[in-house]
């Protein structure tokens, strides 16, 4: 199996795709192609590929032809994207977490 066969299954769970021309571009930076052959070494680059790619998947339309249509859980997409965000320690930008800084200005009373 493909480094980009694997992405694709990856991907196809949720009803999204990427070109594999497109998926290349995302993998050079780390010296990688599409058709690079699949090793749990590769794990740490395909996260980073999906964290790269889902949210511009996201703005994809549903889709609907003739009597098939096809919708996406975008609420499940965003879940998983969280989840890898996670397990790489990079910020997850579909999910902001909100902060709240509580400052003391009592000095100014």
């Amino acid at each position: 199996m493909t480094i980009g066969n694997y992405i694709q299954a990856k991907l196809n769970r949720f009803h999204l795709s990427i070109e594999n021309e497109e998926l290349d571009v995302i993998l050079s930076s780390d010296n990688v192609t599409s058709n690079t052959d699949y090793t749990p070494a590769h794990n740490e680059v395909i996260k980073r590929a999906l964290i790269a790619v889902i949210p511009e998947l996201l703005i994809a339309p549903d889709w609907t032809q003739g009597g098939t249509s096809i919708k996406r859980n975008i609420e499940g997409v965003k879940l998983y994207y969280s989840i890898l965000c996670k397990e790489l320690g990079v910020p997850d930008l579909l999910n902001p977490e909100v902060s709240y800084d509580v400052r003391d200005i009592s000095d100014r009373w």
